[in-house]
């Protein structure tokens, strides 16, 4: 009855008021962020400095200072810093400012070296323009209207233009003293600020909502450490560089360099194509500009690939692409401020939807963790019929974990999920049939490959030890084939038989292994098992009910009562009991995985 198409169509359309609600909500949020931003960007900037400052704080306060003493003590530190590097760099640029004009000639003489190769374009472009005109008056068309301009009066109120001059200067100003002042308190009032926090997310859930806050003030305040720290030490790098290159005011691009690399992405290039442009002006060669170009790109390139991972350790926990998304919808939602914003907000958002389970979109969506198992994303690739992606993944696997472990914890559970979806009616036989087809020439594809780089293979004896019994269908019969391949690898001679070719059979095994992907081939494994006694009285009968995970209690009663001696839940597991009953005076390993780590996985043809 649960897999009735009509009983399942209200729960499939109750989610639509739900889906559409949640749309509704994101839109509301956008929108309020959006048209708010002149009271959530200060904000913001304030919550971001807090989390740069407090510890500094907190480590003062463990000195037995005051709070009171401990917070104003750090704004006055930060802030000072801050305040003395802005003064050198307004010295900095008026100093270049006065010093432009004497680079006037060299500027003519590259743009007239620049705006050469253009003249011919340039010369092109006015004949093409005439002819048009000739043949616009030729063919008797009017000429083109001549474009109206309207001339605006200047304001003529002293107080409008006042406005107009220092509104500009005085709007940042006033943001600046707004984020002071709401650091000063959020440091302040930190502790009565988180408990309102919890109260208000998640006071009902204790444990989870500190987990959440510690985790994501943590990561926010190592990422903003450590960029600072990074960014310091680029900014002293970039200073002396051009410093030897001859760049002028050095510490001014050093200073901006250290400032504009916490934009991502475009920060680093947007504080060095003033210096590259500069030594244009400067310099009559052409080395120098490359030179600089050069120090910008060496140190960008040891910063990302080496110091920022180094240093970073597990990073942020967002992937680098959502970091892009996130820095694009940021700056087109609150500009400059947003994409300085934009890596901080995208952590607080990935570790909500990692503890909050109505907010776990965000955590999937951005995470740079697998949100998917191995054998999840091998049957994703085998339903896509992505053949060269299976193969990937499979020998990713291999190579990562013995063999016989990538079977156990990829195979098995893939062969189940796709046993499960033929079972509802799910997945048609045809393609069934295909990917099973697919599985076994990758997997025999991967020995061959495997088996070239391992000589040490002991080869498996002649005779038929171990008889693999497939019971049911055609997934049944891969599992044996798995199986007799792990056994051979290990120097046991195997073969491998349908249920119905049982007495065909003429050698006489030592050990019989009945496989069975539950819950389909339950009740013939229970009909074979018996048989099976009676045909082979001197062999071990043992029954794979591969990936049951130990829930099947009353089947494997019964499959004891029918003659079975061993019971087997995973390839790892039945191929320990088998050398332990072949080989009794060899002590069996604890973990078959040790004995086959570099044994490869073989499909016969």
């Amino acid at each position: 009855m649960t897999g009735d198409p009509q009983l399942r169509e209200p729960e499939r359309n109750s989610r639509i008021p739900r889906v559409s609600i949640g749309i509704i909500a994101a839109a509301a949020v956008i929108a309020t962020l959006y048209f708010g931003r002149e009271v959530f960007i200060p904000l913001a900037l304030s919550i971001l400095l807090s989390f740069l400052l407090a510890p500094l704080a907190t480590r003062l306060q463990r000195w037995k200072l005051p709070q009171g003493v401990a917070v104003l003590l750090t704004c006055t530190l930060a802030f000072s810093l801050l305040g003395g590097l802005l003064t050198v760099v307004g010295y900095q640029f008026v100093d270049l400012v006065e010093q432009v004009p004497q680079y006037e000639k060299n500027l003519r003489s590259k743009i007239r070296v620049i705006r050469s190769p253009w003249s011919s374009l340039r010369k092109t472009t006015q004949t093409v323009d005439e002819l048009r005109a000739e043949w616009q008056k030729t063919a008797g068309r009017p000429p083109e209207p001549v474009a109206k301009v309207q001339v605006l009066p200047s304001p003529s109120n002293t107080l409008q233009l006042a406005t107009d001059i220092l509104g500009p200067i005085l709007k940042p100003i006033g943001s600046a003293l707004v984020v002071i002042v709401l650091v000063v308190f959020a440091l302040l009032e930190r502790a009565s600020l988180r408990d309102r926090l919890i109260a208000l997310v998640g006071a009902r859930d204790l444990y989870t909502t500190t987990q959440a806050l510690d985790e994501a003030s943590n990561k926010v305040t190592r990422y903003l450490l450590m960029q600072t720290i990074i960014n310091t030490v680029q900014g002293i790098a970039v200073a002396f560089g051009l410093y030897l290159i001859g760049i002028p005011n050095a510490i001014l691009w050093g200073t901006l360099s250290m400032a504009l690399r916490f934009l991502p992405y475009v920060g680093p290039w947007v504080a060095a194509a003033i210096p590259i442009a500069l030594s244009f002006a400067v310099f009559n060669d052409w080395m120098h500009p490359l030179v600089t170009f050069g120090l910008y790109a060496l140190l960008e390139l040891i910063t990302a690939n080496f110091v920022e991972p180094l240093l970073y350790g597990s990073g942020t926990g967002v992937s680098p692409f959502t970091l892009l998304v996130a820095a694009a919808f940021w700056t087109m939602l609150w500009g400059v401020p947003g994409l300085l914003l934009a890596v901080p907000l995208t952590v607080c958002l990935f570790v909500a939807g990692k503890y909050m389970n109505p907010l776990r979109f965000f955590s999937v969506m951005l995470g740079e963790e697998p949100v998917l198992e191995h054998y999840q994303r091998v049957y994703q690739r085998l339903l896509a019929q992505d053949e060269h992606e299976l193969e990937q993944i499979l020998r990713q696997c291999m190579t990562a974990a013995p063999p016989i472990q990538c079977l156990d914890r990829t195979v098995m559970p893939m062969l189940q999920l796709a046993q499960n979806d033929l079972t509802r009616g799910v997945l048609a036989a045809p393609l069934h049939h295909r990917m099973l087809v697919l599985v076994g020439s990758t997997l025999h594809r991967l020995h061959e490959t495997l088996s070239t780089q391992n000589a040490t293979i002991p080869p498996a004896r002649s005779e038929v030890q171990v008889l693999c019994v497939a019971v049911g269908d055609e997934t049944d019969f891969l599992i044996a084939e798995l199986l007799a391949a792990v056994l051979e690898a290990n120097g046991i001679g195997v073969a491998t038989v349908h249920a119905a070719e049982v007495g065909q059979v003429t050698s006489r095994p030592a050990f019989v292994w009945l496989c069975a992907l539950p819950p389909t081939s339950l009740v013939q494994a229970h009909q074979l098992c018996k048989h099976v006694r009676k045909r082979f009285t001197e062999a071990t009968v043992g029954v794979g009910l591969w990936d049951a995970d130990h829930k099947l209690h009353k089947s494997m009663e019964r499959m004891r009562m029918a003659g079975a001696q061993r019971i087997a839940t995973s390839l790892s597991r039945a191929t320990q009991m088998t050398l332990q009953t072949l080989r009794p005076g060899i002590p069996a390993p604890g973990n078959i995985s040790r004995t086959t780590q570099a044994e490869p996985v073989v499909l016969r043809t």
